[in-house]
């Protein structure tokens, strides 16, 4: 693992050969492309200034993914961009990482003190956080989508 530190931001790559090469995207010899951060977004992303256009690490990572699919850092971490952390999808499967207003992602507490469990359809109402954290899961694991630990932190 290489980690290319930005301000207050690291960048990681599997190694330092992968941050050699994507600095030479284009054509430079290593190290002569710069990265940087796009910190504007609620979500930092690394970027590399080629040809007068901006492109996302990742993209040059993961082979530039055609519509509709698009790149995903399956643990969550836009600056992670080893190649075992990024995974080519599609806008629904990458929506699934979008935090939902309470601490944990498709669960609902309501004023009853019950929970509700939800990814786009009801999975039932629960009375316990475990259980509507097992629906949750068990919904993802049906439609394929890998669970990283952590998920619900």
């Amino acid at each position: 693992m290489f980690i290319y530190k930005w301000k207050e931001y690291e960048v990681i790559f599997d190694s330092k050969e992968q941050y050699d090469l994507v600095t030479m995207h284009g054509g430079k010899k290593p190290g002569r492309r710069k990265i940087w951060i796009d910190d504007s977004r609620p979500k930092p992303y690394a970027l590399l200034s080629c040809f007068g256009k901006n492109i996302k690490i990742h993209h040059i990572i993961a082979g530039y993914p055609i519509k509709p699919f698009m790149t995903d850092h399956f643990n969550g971490n836009s600056l992670d961009n080893r190649a075992e952390n990024l995974r080519t999808v599609t806008r629904s499967i990458n929506s699934y990482n979008k935090p939902s207003r309470t601490d944990h992602r498709w669960i609902t507490k309501q004023k009853n003190g019950r929970y509700i469990a939800t990814a786009r359809i009801g999975l039932g109402t629960f009375n316990d956080i475990e259980d509507a954290k097992k629906a949750v899961e068990a919904f993802l694991n049906k439609q394929g989508v890998k669970i990283y630990k952590g998920f619900y932190e």
